[in-house]
């Protein structure tokens, strides 16, 4: 007897919290997304983000039709625990926040938080552009500076889930004795709120309300002083990225956020820049979910740890 998997059986719930936003999505078992919310949480303390992100997981369940999610995944902008605490957010200002506890009773089922960028990475492995890798390195270019490693379909998480902090790599030893509770040494340099900064530092962009797409925009008309920042950025990003190839050798590296609504001016200056500074040159690509990996990432990771699908058989 022929059967046919049906991804529309049950669904997952899903959440992303960045420092503006709360993001929720319903995704079936397939990983597509069939409704999403959002709100906006800009201006608010950490802890009433933690209660608006609550609350935004509870205003979804209510309005669930069916069975109840099979999982709940959760996405934050830093590492976390094994036992749900974020141990550094500085986007959202969690610092050893214990969030997993403050979300455990507000819906059924297991509740699963995890660092956004691994997110990313486990998405993209799953159902990104280029299906089938044995490696994955996922970057995530936002507010902060983050990376994701997968390996055969293993998240690799390191110690108290602290694996993949790209933004927390040193560029030079200055790093050593600068403030260690905020962004790291990388992020500070190179993360959107960064190069936005730079921009208006050299003059390339004009107002503190400007934003580093704008930086980009100019790169891609020509303008010779924001050209000249993006190959500093392009060489500092290179830098940090033949070091990870060093260690991690991924077979694919996907950019997500900035890089990746700009990877077609990203990608080609790295890549001329890993050409034989590197062992085995990954395929470079952008995210092939385009800015909803966070969300499922969480849902499929969710999924995997509630026991996957056939626990629903």
């Amino acid at each position: 007897m022929l059967v046919q998997f049906n991804p529309d059986a049950r669904r997952i719930l899903a959440a992303d919290i960045t420092q503006d936003v709360v993001e929720t999505a319903a995704i079936n078992l397939g990983g597509k997304i069939e409704e999403r919310h959002s709100r906006a949480i800009s201006g608010l303390s950490p802890e009433e983000k933690a209660e608006a992100l609550r609350s935004s997981l509870t205003e979804a369940l209510a309005s669930w039709e069916g069975l109840p999610p099979v999982a709940v995944g959760v996405s934050v902008p830093g590492p976390v625990t094994d036992a749900g605490v974020v141990t550094l957010a500085p986007a959202v200002g969690w610092y050893d926040f214990p969030l997993g506890s403050k979300l455990a009773d507000c819906c059924p089922g297991p509740i699963i938080v995890e660092n956004d960028v691994n997110l990313i990475a486990y998405g993209e492995f799953f159902c990104g552009a280029i299906p089938e890798a044995n490696s994955l390195l996922a970057i995530g270019v936002f507010q902060g500076v983050g990376a994701g490693i997968v390996e055969h379909g293993r998240l690799w998480r390191g110690q108290g889930g602290a694996a993949g902090q790209f933004g927390r790599m040193l560029m030079d030893v200055n790093g050593l004795r600068e403030d260690r509770k905020g962004f790291g040494q990388v992020e500070r340099r190179l993360g959107e709120t960064a190069l936005r900064d730079r921009a208006v530092e050299a003059s390339v962009l004009f107002s503190d309300d400007a934003s580093a797409d704008a930086l980009f925009d100019q790169v891609e008309r020509g303008e010779p002083r924001a050209a000249a920042l993006f190959s500093e950025a392009m060489d500092e990003y290179a830098f940090q990225l033949v070091n990870l190839c060093a260690i991690v050798a991924p077979e694919v590296i996907v950019f997500d956020g900035l890089f990746g609504r700009w990877s077609h001016l990203v990608i080609p200056a790295l890549s001329e820049r890993l050409h034989e500074n590197v062992l085995h040159e990954p395929i470079l690509s952008p995210s092939g979910l385009q800015g909803d990996a966070k969300l499922v990432g969480a849902a499929l990771y969710a999924l995997d740890a509630a026991g996957g699908i056939l626990e629903l058989a």
